[in-house]
């Protein structure tokens, strides 16, 4: 994947989270290792700012390694998404839960360095105890979350092939992201079941309280309220609204078929 460092965002380019990457075989598996970017022969750690360096310094030096990495720390607003074999590197096309996380978050968008994923970044942070890795068998390819501690290969490459767009602030699409896909996890465990670990959930008021004033509201809002301008059929705008129900409940049938008929629609 060829790299497009002028479509980064400025306010990453700004901060002094910057490493090198390298290909090299750990533990007899391809591994992507962080370098440093003022001296590219010694290793980085996400967790070490003293190992960090400029935008530029890392741009400079790009050519003594595989790539360039971001770092996401404690002290910054970031949180990444990662959706890894999700996309047709020859095609372009997402599989059908991957493009309604890309959709939903509506948020500054990339290729990944293989051409098979892509790496959303958001303004919010996770809870505590927020697993970092999940393959629900649903959806057929890998979600990581991370706001701490790990880093991003930065492509530069936005994956609508346009402009980039901005980091958008995306808390509520991220908390309910997180209990969406960990509530899986733990149920494919035998931890919890949906309906026990239904609580986690805000009850139907604030639920939609939350999807009206997320980043995409305005579009929640008007199908909600019955308007249908945008879609071609009064079908197809039942259908968006359902999926955006699904979204904010977990995919609980029976809660999707209550919300519906208090919507407009």
């Amino acid at each position: 994947m060829s790299a497009r460092y002028e479509s980064i965002p400025a306010e990453l380019v700004r901060r002094r989270r910057w490493l090198l990457w390298k290909t090299e075989v750990v533990n007899g598996r391809p591994s992507k290792v962080p370098y440093q970017a003022a001296r590219p022969t010694q290793k980085a750690s996400s967790t070490d700012p003293a190992t960090w360096g400029t935008f530029e310094r890392a741009v400079a030096a790009a050519d003594l390694a595989d790539g360039i990495g971001f770092v996401f720390a404690a002290e910054d607003p970031y949180c990444g998404i990662d959706l890894d074999h999700c996309r047709d590197a020859s095609t372009g096309d997402l599989l059908p839960g991957a493009r309604e996380i890309v959709d939903t978050f509506a948020t500054y968008t990339e290729v990944s360095q293989s051409g098979t994923g892509a790496h959303l970044i958001v303004t919010g942070a996770l809870p505590p105890d927020t697993w970092h890795k999940v393959k629900p068998e649903s959806l057929g390819f890998e979600v990581e979350v991370y706001d701490r501690g790990r880093y991003f290969c930065v492509t530069g490459e936005p994956l609508n092939g346009a402009g980039p767009q901005p980091i958008r602030e995306c808390q509520a699409e991220l908390d309910a992201l997180v209990v969406r896909y960990r509530k899986r996890e733990k149920q494919r465990q035998g931890v919890a079941t949906c309906r026990s670990a239904g609580a986690t959930l805000p009850d139907d008021r604030e639920l939609i309280a939350k999807a009206l004033t997320a980043r995409n509201g305005a579009d929640f809002a008007a199908l909600w309220h019955g308007d249908t301008s945008g879609y071609t059929s009064q079908s197809e705008a039942d259908q968006a609204l359902l999926n955006r129900l699904a979204w904010w409940t977990n995919g609980d049938a029976a809660r999707v078929d209550r919300l519906f008929r208090q919507s407009g629609l």
